[in-house]
């Protein structure tokens, strides 16, 4: 299966270990792909992961956007991780 990014790539997955897992695949990839922009100094207009069983295929125009999304797939990893420990997050509003 192709998916078209990977937010609809993460979602199919049910099982919250193999998302948190899949999510650290990401991001070992996308860091790989800003150490290759930093050696080769070439912007990258769009890469794939294949897995074997699905792919997913997404588009940057800069290193800026791949960090961003690295840093937002941390974020979500961090709040999977932290409801399988227990953790409970309470948000409030400060004015």
């Amino acid at each position: 299966m192709i998916y078209p990014n990977f937010h609809t790539y993460i979602k199919s997955i049910d099982d919250v270990h193999t998302r948190i897992a899949k999510i650290g695949d990401i991001i070992d990839f996308m860091e790989d792909a800003l150490l290759q922009l930093a050696e080769d100094g070439v912007t990258v207009q769009s890469y794939s992961i294949d897995s074997g069983q699905s792919k997913v295929e997404t588009n940057y125009r800069n290193p800026v956007q791949i960090l961003t999304a690295i840093q937002a797939l941390e974020r979500r990893r961090n709040k999977l991780t932290a409801q399988i420990d227990g953790h409970i997050t309470k948000l409030v509003y400060i004015k």
